[in-house]
């Protein structure tokens, strides 16, 4: 069963593009991580994961049962 599906995904930030063509699938019962340095994307791509963002192109699908926790890195006080 397919949990995520996404396919030639693009996100701006102004003229900066933050990714570009960036495709993922995630099946049921698979583990992923998700690693790199900082600014290159990846609470960006959890927030197009869990709805909280739109891509700007490309097509994104979540399964209609799926439940997502996201623990946001910085709290609003």
């Amino acid at each position: 069963l397919m949990l995520i599906q996404c396919s030639h995904l693009y996100k701006f930030f102004g003229p900066l593009s933050l990714f570009a063509d960036v495709s993922l699938s995630i099946s049921e019962g698979e583990c992923f991580a998700l690693i790199g340095k900082n600014g290159a994307g990846k609470t960006t791509l959890l927030q197009l994961i869990t709805g909280q963002m739109q891509p700007d192109s490309g097509s994104f699908s979540r399964a209609s049962n799926l439940s997502i926790g996201f623990l946001p890195q910085e709290t609003l006080l």
